[in-house]
């Protein structure tokens, strides 16, 4: 019994004292610190942008000066020009419509003229020309152009034509060589000057052609060629032109086989002039734009001074 007693005094002794030890290890142990909450730091991601291209302003720059207003000028109305002649090459003015009657001067190439009427067949016209006493004269519609509409034109009637001349045929002898159309031409002038007032005085020359085939020669344009030999510009006065012809063995121009005939022209511009007589064999209308031209003579040099 003392012995159980003993036993239960040491195990009550031990129990006591491991509760102490275990208490004190309890109070040994710190009370935890509340934890403080840190501030967050949020660190941003950088994204690299590409880089910017310069843009202009959509505002236009003000120019720190004020320019002058232009004030525009009231638009002025069209006036029509009225109709005239113009005149495509060289041309002869005269007293009436047709080449049998004689001229009374002439027209240079790109000259324009006022026109007043025109003959039944509108192939003729008749113009406004000083230094006539009526103040007119005709020119051939194949040398020009008329830029109204010609029926428009009142028809005027034509003066009675001049009475045939007769020209004596100069002597066989006297004839150049005949050309590969069988034309002979020669070209003299009305008088032995050979000099001239630049726009003033007339050019007088005779032409001639004769016809040395068996058959008829047909041609379009007969006329003198002045050609500049200082380098300005040339010159054709149109003798003859149409659907003519000349005769075997006939001397002309003059209606087929009339004998020679007299023409001139003014030159405008000063220089050193050669002077030849050509013939284009082809129609017209063809002539006007190349053709078939041959030249008949040698050529006579004249000089026109202001």
């Amino acid at each position: 019994m003392f012995v159980l007693v003993l036993a239960g005094i040491a195990l009550l002794a031990y129990a006591m004292f491991g509760l102490t030890r275990f208490t004190a290890a309890r109070q040994a142990v710190p009370t935890p610190t509340a934890l403080v909450p840190l501030p967050v730091v949020v660190i941003p991601t950088t994204t690299l942008q590409p880089a910017a291209t310069p843009t202009r302003s959509p505002q236009a720059h003000t120019p720190t000066h004020s320019l002058p207003t232009e004030t525009p000028l009231p638009e002025s109305s069209p006036t029509e020009a009225e109709p005239g002649l113009t005149i495509n090459v060289g041309a002869n003015v005269r007293t009436g419509p047709g080449v049998n009657y004689p001229a009374i001067g002439g027209l240079e190439a790109g000259a324009t003229a006022a026109v007043i009427g025109r003959d039944s067949s509108t192939r003729w016209f008749v113009i406004n020309f000083a230094g006539t006493a009526k103040g007119q004269g005709w020119v051939s519609g194949a040398v020009s152009t008329y830029s109204g509409d010609a029926g428009d034109l009142p028809v005027i009637t034509a003066p009675p034509p001049p009475p045939p001349t007769f020209t004596p045929r100069p002597a066989a002898t006297a004839a150049p060589p005949a050309s590969a159309r069988g034309i002979s031409g020669r070209l003299t002038m009305c008088d032995p000057k050979t000099t001239y007032a630049a726009g003033v005085e007339r050019i007088c020359f005779r032409e001639w052609i004769r016809n040395n085939t068996n058959a008829t020669v047909s041609y379009g344009v007969l006329g003198v060629f002045a050609a500049n030999l200082t380098g300005g510009p040339s010159q054709f006065q149109t003798s003859w032109s149409g659907d003519l012809g000349i005769d075997p063995g006939c001397i002309g121009p003059t209606d087929r086989c009339g004998g020679d005939w007299e023409d001139g022209m003014r030159i405008g511009t000063p220089g050193a002039y050669r002077l030849t007589l050509q013939i284009c064999y082809s129609p017209i209308d063809t002539c006007t734009g190349g053709g078939d031209w041959e030249v008949l003579t040698a050529g006579i040099t004249i000089t026109v001074v202001n």
